[in-house]
C-alpha cells in the first residue's frame, strides 16, 4: 500500500504532466480496475429537459466539454507492468445513442434508463465513457455513463454541467 505521501506527492506531480503523459492509476481507480473482470463499475450522471433537445447543438457541447477533461478523452494502457491511462495521438470517437420512446410512461422509461448504466461495460477501446439521449414526447433525459476505472461520480458531474452550459449558450446565441 502507498503512505499518505506517496498519494499526494503522485497528485501534485499530474497536475504538471501534459495531457498526453501516461498518468499511473491512483489506488481508488485501480481497484475498480480489479473489480472490472467481475462487476461492471459504471456510474451515471442525468439531466432531465423538458422538450425536445438540438441534436447537432447537443454534439457539439459534448465535444467542447470533453476538450476540458483530458482524463475522460484517454485509454487504459499498461507501462513498464503500471496501468494508468494515456491521451491518445488520434481523437477517439464519442459515443452518443439516441433512443425515442412514444410514450411518457415513467415506470418504462425509469427502467430502461437503469439498464443502460449497468448492462454494458464501457468499451475499452474508446472513451471511457458514452451519452446516451433518451426522447419522450414530453421530456429528453441526458445520461453521462462512465466508469470508475477513470472517474469518481464528482468529476462526471461536472463533465455533465458543462454540457448544460455550453448547450444553454449555444441555444443564447442562436436566439441572438
Amino acid at each position: 500500500l502507498r503512505t499518505f505521501y506517496q498519494v499526494a506527492n503522485s497528485f501534485f506531480m499530474s497536475l504538471h504532466q501534459s495531457p498526453t503523459d501516461f498518468r499511473p492509476f491512483h489506488s481508488l481507480n485501480a481497484l475498480f480496475d480489479g473489480l472490472a473482470e467481475s462487476v461492471v463499475p459504471n456510474s451515471c450522471n442525468i439531466l432531465v429537459i423538458a422538450g425536445k433537445l438540438d441534436r447537432e447543438k447537443l454534439k457539439r457541447s459534448i465535444r467542447l466539454s470533453l476538450s476540458k477533461h483530458p482524463i475522460l478523452c484517454s485509454q487504459i494502457q499498461t507501462v513498464s507492468g503500471q496501468r494508468g491511462w494515456r491521451v491518445p495521438e488520434r481523437e477517439l470517437p464519442i459515443d452518443i445513442r439516441f433512443v425515442r420512446f412514444h410514450s411518457d410512461e415513467q415506470s418504462e422509461i425509469d427502467q430502461y434508463l437503469v439498464e443502460q448504466i449497468w448492462n454494458e461495460k464501457i468499451s475499452p477501446d474508446g472513451r471511457p465513457l458514452r451519452f446516451h439521449i433518451t426522447e419522450t414526447p414530453s421530456r429528453t433525459y441526458l445520461q453521462t455513463i462512465h466508469t470508475h476505472i477513470y472517474a469518481d461520480a464528482t468529476s462526471c458531474y461536472n463533465l455533465t454541467l458543462d454540457i448544460e452550459k455550453h448547450y444553454s449558450a449555444t441555444r443564447r446565441e442562436s436566439l441572438a
